[in-house]
């Protein structure tokens, strides 16, 4: 009896330590990333592949509107092959329009920049790991990086322009792990 207790412990122990390792590990990708690029993004993963988590599209906030923007590799298509994207999925994404938002009229210009645009936040939420990504005006100027479905690193460019009760909460000296950044992980 006592022996199974000892094992439990350790097991529960070495357990600990690991997932204390990968979070360390997350958060440092996390916080030597591009945050601002982030900012407006909401992100959840539809699966895992090799380990990586997938998002076939995420929603991008810019100006009070909300606008979809796919993860063409996720569809297997190459950049910009909308007609392809659309036909396949039967998704209404809204490229051309948040090219437009950004001041880029031209429709092959517009494909090229919300396309470029798509890779850089695709491959920075690739890298750094997070299972999803959080950011929107109702909640005020921030991004949360969830590093599973509870833990979660934010970043929090101007406190008092956090409008959420609940992450106003959260958001508290006891959570700050350094300037700009807190988390509800204890390590």
């Amino acid at each position: 009896m006592k022996s199974t207790i000892l094992i439990l412990t350790v097991f529960f122990i070495i357990s600990c330590n690991t997932e204390n390792k990968r979070f360390s590990f997350i958060i440092s990708k996390v916080k030597s990333c591009n945050v601002d690029i982030f900012m407006g993004i909401n992100m959840r993963p539809r699966q895992i592949k090799d380990g990586i988590y997938q998002v076939p599209y995420f929603l991008k906030e810019l100006d009070g509107r909300r606008y979809i923007l796919p993860n063409y590799l996720y569809y297997g298509y190459s950049k910009n092959d909308l007609i392809n994207l659309v036909d396949t999925t039967k998704n209404r994404f809204n490229i051309i329009e948040f090219a437009k938002a950004n001041g880029v009229n031209n429709k092959k210009e517009a494909l090229s920049f919300t396309g470029d645009y798509i890779e850089k936040v695709i491959s920075e939420y690739t890298e750094i790991g997070v299972v999803k990504v959080l950011s929107h005006s109702s909640i005020g100027e921030c991004v949360i990086f969830y590093l599973d479905s509870e833990h979660y690193i934010a970043y929090v460019f101007d406190l008092d322009k956090v409008y959420n009760e609940y992450w106003q909460s959260r958001f508290v000296p006891e959570n700050k792990v350094e300037d700009n950044w807190y988390s509800n992980i204890k390590m």
